[in-house]
């Protein structure tokens, strides 16, 4: 059953019609359509599921955001490409790097103008479509999550650096509209401003409407027997863990709140998350780990808060992680991942995340994170064995050791994550090292997740962990705006 509930929502999201122009190639409808479209709570459905598909593009975080792109940025990945070489050295003006921001930016505002004609039209005929106080308040406050979403990583990428001692070299444009208006550009301040608007209001919405505040999210991957016991009114309210929920909101702030400087907020929201019980259960459990890994779930979605769903990940990561000339690789033997990522660390529980390679004479360890089930084998592999972390709980650790009001605080909360990670506590004399052991934790724990680029910018890192050739200077972290979208400026 629950094979076939989810394969009808995918089937949904692929078959709907795209409601608003994509911001770059596809012609206006008119106010007729639009109105057709969104006369219904299908019509906002499918509107809203349609953004979700364009999140696990590999523009995006299919691919670009979480396992490639921003990956190479991070010296994650060895290349033989000269393209992607001189890209790892933040070389902003070569035709690959042009190229790929520009993938980004596209596919990032094709996603915000989708999302803003759902809330233009949630204002002008939202209660009527959608006369269930509990659905509308879903749609509105997933749409309003997800376009912060987009523009906090717009400005991650194309932002200065928090650490730049001036924020004012360049304007970003926040997408409140739909179409071919022109889009306004802000500065630093009153972007981050515009942020806040939209997550602050997705935050009360949801707050009123989402049902993972009462059930977790295995029993709402289960809307069949939730519909008959009437725990909820309809299946949209469903499969919570790979829609923007309300805990995915509290991640989102804290996350946001820790790159923009405001520690306060970071640890409130993070200790939020890691307090917060459904039905006697935390919503995230790092506890499970290897109840995860014997079912092959290696992206840990007991652990997970938000993950895009790819029901088809296992032809999209089959050449980069998989086959025997793996495009993606770092280190030729267990023994030097070991030193390298995991500093010696040989109980560390995140070792199971790798395995030996071989081609022909070559062999390396590979990340076998990706690696899922066949669904025709296992029909939980639908559901879990699918996912690409987007929010995880051990970030939410992180985020609240790094923040605490005390030292003392913030070794209690490494003695959880690391124990949970079957390594032993270390106490942790000074916020210096602290700070130093965090970084090193965000590089095992969240390799091929995107967070290691953004954390090098976050501080300002003037070296990288595996960047030996020179020292960075903070302005090179503030990626060039794609030429062709300077028209709008």
């Amino acid at each position: 059953m629950k094979k076939s509930i989810t394969i009808s929502i995918v089937m949904f999201a692929v078959l709907l019609t795209s409601s608003c122009n994509t911001w770059l190639d596809v012609k206006p409808i008119n106010e007729k359509e639009r109105e057709d479209q969104f006369s219904s709570v299908n019509g906002f459905r499918s509107a809203l599921m349609g953004c979700y598909l364009n999140l696990k593009d590999q523009s995006l975080y299919g691919q670009a955001m979480t396992m490639t792109t921003v990956e190479y940025l991070a010296q994650l990945w060895e290349s033989k490409s000269d393209a992607v070489q001189n890209f790892m050295k933040l070389d902003w003006d070569a035709d690959y790097s042009k190229s790929q921001m520009l993938g980004i930016f596209s596919k990032m505002y094709n996603t915000i103008n989708q999302l803003n004609d759902i809330l233009i039209q949630m204002s002008v005929q939202g209660e009527k479509a959608i006369p269930q106080d509990e659905i509308r308040n879903l749609v509105h406050g997933e749409a309003l999550a997800m376009r912060a979403f987009c523009h906090f990583d717009i400005l991650r990428l194309f932002g200065p650096s928090p650490k730049a001692p001036d924020k004012t070299s360049v304007s970003l444009p926040y997408s409140e509209t739909c179409g071919y208006d022109l889009i306004p550009y802000y500065s630093y301040d009153a972007y981050v401003q515009k942020l806040w608007e939209d997550i602050n209001r997705a935050d009360s919405l949801l707050q009123l409407a989402d049902p993972v505040q009462r059930f977790t999210f295995e029993e709402l991957n289960n809307p069949a027997l939730m519909l008959r016991n009437s725990q909820i009114i309809s299946d949209f309210q469903a499969y919570r863990q790979v829609r923007f929920n309300y805990w995915a909101v509290k991640a989102l702030k804290a996350r946001m709140a820790l790159y923009l400087g405001d520690k306060t907020v970071a640890y409130e929201n993070a200790k939020f998350l890691i307090d917060a019980r459904v039905n006697g259960q935390p919503i995230g459990n790092m506890e499970y780990f290897s109840y995860d890994l014997s079912r092959e779930w290696f992206t840990l979605p007991s652990e997970t808060i938000f993950a895009v769903n790819c029901y088809n990940l296992i032809t999209s990561i089959e050449s980069l992680f998989k086959n025997r000339q793996t495009v993606l690789y770092k280190f030729p033997d267990q023994g030097t991942l070991i030193a390298e990522l995991f500093e010696n660390e040989s109980s560390d529980a995140r070792l199971q995340l790798w395995t030996d390679m071989s081609y022909q004479t070559e062999r390396h360890q590979g990340l076998c994170k990706y690696w899922q089930q066949d669904e025709e084998e296992n029909s939980d592999a639908m559901i879990y064995g699918q996912q690409i972390p987007i929010f995880r709980m051990s970030e939410m650790y992180l985020i609240a050791a790094e923040c605490a009001p005390s030292l003392e605080e913030s070794n209690a909360l490494m003695d959880v994550f690391r124990g949970n990670r079957a390594l032993q506590p270390i106490e942790y004399a000074d916020q210096s090292q602290l700070n130093a052991a965090i970084l090193k934790e965000y590089l095992k724990e969240f390799y091929a997740e995107g967070q290691m680029f953004f954390t090098y910018k976050r501080i300002g890192a003037t070296e990288m962990i595996w960047n030996e050739t020179r020292k960075i200077e903070v302005s090179e972290y503030q990626i060039p705006l794609p030429e062709e979208e300077y028209t709008n400026n």
